[in-house]
């Protein structure tokens, strides 16, 4: 097995203000998404990671700022980067924009694995650029532990297939800035879910204040 820790990026302004900011958006973390990320090192930075990767986007990478500041070395890939959100990306939410995407989840629920917004990208999509990046973690990397930071939608693409086989399952997982996901992925065959949408990171801070 392999062992996967998937964290999704700290806190951004866009967040904060419900703009969503798709792959084409390469926002910062906020104050609070700094605060995340401080937590979430200090959570599990005596983990030994055997690789880590981060989405091409800088919220990903500004998450991971415990191990660059501490000189391990990270890895960049599009296939952690966001679901593209095509018209949507960067608009302040509107009710015909809220609609717009109620509509293409609906059709995504429905087994319509290829609608997508205008300009955006499927869940199909999103898969086909990530498949073949977890294919060479499974072949490449059996027995390691490994971190990768990713965002929330791409976070559900990759759960609901590496683990349920089934990207009409992508509903069934939130996350919440700096959440946790923990996979174990075998050479072959579906993945086991170990955690999801873990903030026990930030449930300590809470219970400390």
């Amino acid at each position: 097995m392999t062992t996967i820790y998937l964290v999704r990026h700290g806190e951004t302004n866009y967040n904060k203000r419900g703009i969503v900011q798709g792959s084409g958006i390469n926002s910062s973390i906020n104050e609070l998404g700094q605060k995340q990320a401080r937590l979430f090192f200090e959570k599990y930075q005596d983990l030994e990671f055997d690789a880590i990767w981060a989405s091409k986007l800088q919220r990903t990478h500004q998450t991971l700022k415990g191990w660059v500041d501490r000189g391990d070395e990270i890895q960049f890939t599009e296939a952690l980067n966001e679901i593209n959100w095509g018209v949507h990306e960067g608009k302040q939410p509107s009710a015909d924009q809220r609609e717009d995407f109620l509509h293409t989840v609906r059709k995504w629920n429905d087994g319509h694995l290829e609608a997508k917004v205008e300009g955006g990208e499927s869940p199909l999509e999103a898969w086909a650029r990530a498949e073949e990046f977890f294919d060479q973690i499974r072949q490449g990397y059996q027995g390691k532990t490994l971190l990768m930071c990713s965002h929330g939608r791409h976070l559900r693409v990759l759960l609901s297939q590496l683990v349920d086989g089934d990207l009409q399952k992508m509903e069934e997982y939130s996350h919440r800035n700096t959440s946790l996901s923990i996979i174990e992925l075998p050479a072959e065959g579906n993945a086991t879910l170990i955690t999801t949408n873990n903030l026990e990171h930030l449930e300590e801070e809470e219970n400390n204040s």
